[in-house]
């Protein structure tokens, strides 16, 4: 079990005058950075913003995604990034990008789930579309990804969520 990566945002305090993040908008910032962090190729999650994903993912986190390469396999980040770093290497162009992004929030279960619509292209002169559920716990305070499940999606079977 490897330790939980430190957030430059957490070590930050908060003025009672400054704005700061609602659960909803922090969850839902840093789930929607992930993408990002896949479309820049960033494997190895070594810039500051992919260390500051790091330190709201949970040690154990694990994924069930829907893809050709995995066969809807649930895998650990490890393996999911061995993934994702061979289909770059195959399909450079491969491209990541978010539709929209919503989330519910349950702060007295302390759980909450962040729904990402998103595409993948440059695979194969396809546009391959998603629906992820990104599964949040508070944990001693502090707001942690537990994992996620993603489903294949059609625009023009998903009501636009595709």
């Amino acid at each position: 079990m490897r330790d939980y990566y430190p957030s430059p945002i957490s070590d930050v305090s908060v003025k009672d005058n400054e704005p700061h993040e609602t659960t909803a908008e922090l969850i839902e910032r840093i789930s929607s950075t992930f993408v990002h962090i896949i479309d820049e190729h960033d494997f190895d999650f070594a810039s500051p913003k992919a260390q500051e994903v790091m330190s709201h993912i949970m040690p154990d986190w694990v994924a069930q995604l829907q893809s050709f390469e995995n066969g809807n396999r649930t895998l650990s980040l490890n393996e999911q990034r061995v993934i994702w770093r061979d289909r770059a290497k195959e399909h450079p162009e491969t491209r990541y990008g978010i539709d929209c992004v919503f989330s519910e929030v349950r702060e007295d279960a302390r759980s909450a789930t962040v729904f990402v619509s998103m595409w993948v292209s440059g695979i194969a002169e396809a546009t391959l579309y998603n629906m992820n559920e990104c599964y949040w716990r508070n944990v001693k305070g502090k707001w942690m990804w537990i994992g996620t499940k993603g489903i294949r999606a059609n625009p023009l079977s998903s009501g636009g969520l595709g």
